[in-house]
């Protein structure tokens, strides 16, 4: 018989941001970088963003019309696959800023989006004359374009977003996410899906999850379902979206830089999405008067990127002149409601068996230096994980910031007292119902000594009566008429571990005989305690 160790856990809970908790920091007097990229129209600022965002220069460029969107909101991702910036024509004349940008780069190979009906073939033949190779990417419309830019950005798509071609704003929201990813943006209509992108579709078995951007009034659920496991990412607007987004994918972006355009007009953020993904930056989208849902989502971008050091300075990139961002809009971003710049530590401790109470609330320090309680949301913890040694972490949420989040650390330590329960406690505590994980198994202690055993099997059910009794405080005595069996046990709160227990014996599935028959037969629900031994069985008390 091997002795059975019994575990006490003592956690302690650590409470803090994403940020480190420096009390040298006063996060009210730092002010980001701000990097305004603008021209006196949308060719020059395209230029503007391709020269600062490229200072090396691009052998490959993407030529897009400057007129409308309709083409080019697919465009981003093939951008990213060709580091490549986003560069704007007229239909039938290449702009001398965009000609002289072709050349400060030493660009040798043009993508141009769309056909010869938005962008003419003048274009071709004047980059051509300036030693440029020329590559167009079209369809019969602009869905059958942007499925033309998905067939380039990726052979094998495992991955889409979709969008409303009707709009531009969800579709450069997500542009910087799709790049970075290299998962390609489809097109569609609010209430049909085209012929081009239903073939695309079935064309490729491989694709696995779909994110569709926008509410059902942009793109409605009919259409949403014809797409591969979708999920809809969507705001109350547009611009919440936008934030919805790119709360959505923090994970692919960097903390230190974060860029700012219109939503007013796509071209300055058309252009400015091909930089973002190039820096791994969200998109922030605004108009003359951010929503708080902006504002927040933009102050914690900077709490972010201070990460607690007085010495980092965060930096925004704003595509666009300040006639279409003014710098008071700007300046208004980081005022109003404070952001969150970090949460106070809390520890609890707890018991093995028994789950952590977390605190509803923690103590929050904003932007402006001012302090308050913000409540938490905690996920449920698996019971799983406070039954064994080791650590854990957990991330809540508070209302008050999207990126600083509270995070519990759990320190579960090995601690081996002797047996605290007598015989005469355990027949006490084992009485009721107790029940494996996956609802497999059942076990009814009574108090007459009676212990019912049952099976779920596939179909029936298998029950059994035979009795029980504790020779000692660690060992389980079950016995009918013409068997006796006895494993070893570890009872602690509503936790029962039984090892080596047979239990397709007991209840008459006699699959497999033998004194060492059960090894490997059966996994284990969940992990109990250090044993590694595949037969044996955890409970938890339900009645």
């Amino acid at each position: 018989m091997r002795k059975l160790p019994t575990l006490f856990l003592t956690a302690l809970f650590t409470f803090s941001s994403v940020l480190p908790v420096l009390a040298s920091t006063d996060t009210s007097t730092i002010s980001p970088i701000i990097n305004r990229m603008a021209g006196q129209d949308r060719y020059e600022t395209s230029s503007t963003i391709a020269e600062q965002g490229w200072p090396n220069g691009s052998t490959n460029c993407i030529l897009a019309f400057g007129g409308n969107f309709t083409d080019s909101l697919a465009a981003v991702p093939l951008a990213k696959k060709f580091d490549a910036p986003i560069l704007l024509t007229e239909s039938t004349t290449l702009p001398a800023i965009t000609k002289k940008t072709l050349t400060d780069l030493k660009t040798k190979n043009v993508t141009i989006i769309g056909g010869t009906g938005v962008i003419s073939d003048a274009i071709d033949t004047e980059l051509q004359a300036m030693g440029i190779t020329t590559n167009r990417i079209y369809g019969y419309d602009k869905y059958e374009t942007a499925i033309a830019v998905a067939k380039q950005v990726t052979t094998s798509p495992t991955m889409l977003f979709v969008c409303t071609s009707d709009d531009f704003t969800d579709a450069l929201s997500i542009s910087p996410v799709a790049a970075i990813k290299q998962d390609p943006i489809i097109l569609v209509s609010q209430d049909s899906i085209p012929e081009s992108v239903k073939n695309y579709i079935s064309a490729n078995n491989g694709i696995v999850k779909t994110y569709v951007i926008g509410d059902s009034d942009e793109i409605s659920d009919s259409v949403a379902n014809q797409f591969p496991n979708y999920e809809r990412i969507a705001g109350n607007d547009s611009y919440s979206t936008n934030i919805a987004v790119n709360n959505q994918f923090a994970g692919v972006f960097g903390p230190k830089v974060t860029t700012v355009a219109s939503g007013e007009q796509f071209s300055d953020a058309l252009s400015g999405s091909a930089l973002a993904s190039k820096i791994a930056a969200p998109i922030i989208l605004i108009n003359n008067s951010p929503a708080d849902v902006t504002r927040s989502y933009y102050q914690d971008r900077i709490a972010n990127g201070l990460n607690g050091d007085s010495n980092v300075t965060p930096t925004v990139d704003i595509f666009g002149g300040t006639v279409v961002i003014p710098d008071s809009v700007i300046s208004g971003l980081g005022q109003g409601k404070a952001g969150v710049s970090h949460l106070s530590p809390v520890s609890v401790t707890t018991s093995i068996g028994i789950a952590p109470v977390l605190p509803s609330s923690v103590t929050a320090t904003m932007m402006d230096g001012t302090t308050k309680t913000v409540n938490v949301t905690w996920p449920i913890i698996e019971s799983s994980r406070y039954l064994s040694a080791g650590s854990f972490c957990v991330t809540g949420t508070i209302a008050e910031s999207t990126v600083v989040k509270p995070i519990a650390t759990v320190e579960v330590m090995h601690e081996n007292p002797d047996p605290i329960l007598t015989v005469d406690q355990i027949q006490q505590d084992i009485l009721g119902t107790w029940t494996t994980s996956d609802g497999k198994y059942t076990l009814n202690f009574e108090n007459d000594g009676t212990l019912e055993v049952t099976q779920e099997n596939t179909g029936y059910t298998t029950n059994y009566k035979t009795k029980y009794s504790f020779p000692n405080s660690t060992l389980i005595k079950i016995t009918n008429s013409s068997w006796t069996e006895e494993d070893n046990f570890v009872l602690i709160g509503k936790y029962l571990e039984i090892y080596n227990m047979g239990v397709p014996h007991i209840t008459g599935n006699n699959i497999i005989t033998g004194t060492s028959a059960y090894t490997g037969y059966l996994n284990n629900p969940t992990s109990f305690s250090t044993s590694t031994n595949p037969v044996n069985f955890i409970f938890t008390k339900t009645n």
